[in-house]
């Protein structure tokens, strides 16, 4: 039986920027998506600067990292994984996972103490 979560996640993936649907800012204005946290998994490496010519088409990691963050992660909590390129997909997926599951950490001290 799959672990129970708090909340509603919803995972999303992918190599660039949305060019398909509708605009993740125009879903969560319909308030469809209240009270569900959107993670995200980017995928970077479709376009890496050498010196001034890029290598491949689309947006580069950094320019990816920044849009997913700004357009499309929603809700408490909400965090993205980068995987550097497809082969490292495996191992980004796994992290992102983890962190889905695992419980959240306690420190144990009342706020603003400390030990000592």
């Amino acid at each position: 039986m799959p672990p129970r979560t708090a909340g509603r996640i919803v995972d999303v993936s992918g190599d660039d920027e949305s060019n398909a649907g509708i605009a993740p800012s125009t879903a969560y204005a319909s308030h469809a998506l209240d009270g569900v946290t959107v993670n995200a998994l980017v995928i970077g490496g479709a376009k890496e600067e050498t010196g001034s010519i890029p290598t491949f088409g689309g947006p580069t990691t950094e320019d990816l990292r920044a849009w997913f963050e700004a357009e499309v992660l929603h809700g408490p909590g909400a965090f993205a994984i980068l995987a550097r390129d497809h082969c490292d997909f495996a191992r980004a997926m796994e992290l992102k996972l983890l962190r889905e599951v695992a419980p959240p950490l306690l420190s144990g001290w009342p706020s603003g103490e400390g030990p000592g």
